[in-house]
């Protein structure tokens, strides 16, 4: 009997955590100022949503395409800490939304 325990004990995938802890090497400096994530995508705009807080991320933005994501660092340009921005979307893409003076 034990023999068949252990086996399905290792047999077992391992489970998953439910909530990652916040990466100890982020400084509080860096969670202090929001993200803007420029992203299209839904599902790829949930999956960052979802790693960023995992990563500790508290304040995030997201904007559908790159000329939302540009009107709003206009509206206060010093205001994101990091810009994650899509190479391909509608409107703008992030190639020319990072080339744009704000």
């Amino acid at each position: 009997m034990e023999l068949v325990k252990t086996i399905e004990e290792l047999a077992a995938p391992p489970a998953l955590p439910t909530q990652q802890e916040p990466d100890a090497k982020l400084s509080e400096a860096a969670l202090a100022k929001p993200i803007l994530v420029a992203e299209d995508n839904r599902i790829n705009q949930a999956l960052l949503l979802r790693l960023l807080k995992g990563f500790g991320f508290t304040m995030i933005d997201v904007a559908a395409n790159g000329k939302e994501a540009v009107d709003m660092v206009k509206a206060g340009p010093s205001a994101y800490g990091f810009i994650l921005m899509d190479t391909s979307m509608p409107v703008m893409a992030g190639g020319g939304g990072y080339k744009t003076d704000p």
